[in-house]
C-alpha cells in the first residue's frame, strides 16, 4: 500500500508532466522537433511546420516565400487561360475586388479585375493560378503604377 508521501509525490510529477510541451503534432501526430518545441508557431496549440504551413500559411506564386493566409486573396496570378464561371479568364494578373472570388471549380468574373499581364520577370510556376504575399503585392503595384 502507498503511503501519502507517494500520493503527493505522483500528483506533483503528473502537474510537472502536463505543463512540459508535448512532442506530438496536434495535427497529423508527427513527432515534434526540438525547434518546433521551443520555438512554437501558435501559443494555442502543437502543431509542426509542415501543418502550420498547410492550415495557416501560402506560398506566394512570385518570390515562393510564406505568407499568412490572411493575406492570400488581395491578387490572384493567372498564368494560362482559366475558366470563369461564364467566360474564360486570360493570363494575367487580377484584384480581387468582391468576395467570394471563386466558386467550385470557377472564377467569378465579376469578382476579379484584370490588371495587366503577368510581369516579365515572373518565374514559371507549377500551376495555372497563384497568390501573392505582401511584398510581391507591392510589387505588382508598382508594375501596374506605371
Amino acid at each position: 500500500m502507498s503511503n501519502e508521501s507517494d500520493i503527493v509525490t505522483s500528483r506533483a510529477f503528473l502537474e510537472a508532466i502536463a505543463k512540459e510541451p508535448v512532442g506530438v503534432c496536434e495535427w497529423c501526430g508527427r513527432r515534434l522537433t526540438d525547434e518546433e518545441i521551443e520555438y512554437p508557431n501558435s501559443k494555442d496549440e502543437r502543431i509542426c511546420d509542415e501543418c502550420h504551413h498547410e492550415h495557416y500559411e501560402f506560398t506566394c506564386c512570385w518570390c515562393e516565400e510564406y505568407e499568412n493566409k490572411d493575406y492570400e486573396e488581395k491578387y490572384v496570378v493567372l498564368t494560362e487561360p482559366t475558366e470563369g464561371l461564364h467566360s474564360e479568364l486570360s493570363p494575367g494578373v487580377y484584384e480581387v475586388v468582391k468576395r467570394p472570388y471563386f466558386r467550385g471549380d470557377w472564377y467569378l468574373e465579376s469578382a476579379l479585375r484584370r490588371l495587366g499581364d503577368v510581369p516579365s520577370d515572373f518565374p514559371n510556376i507549377a500551376d495555372s493560378s497563384g497568390m501573392l504575399c505582401r511584398y510581391c503585392e507591392e510589387r505588382i503595384k508598382t508594375c501596374f503604377a506605371k
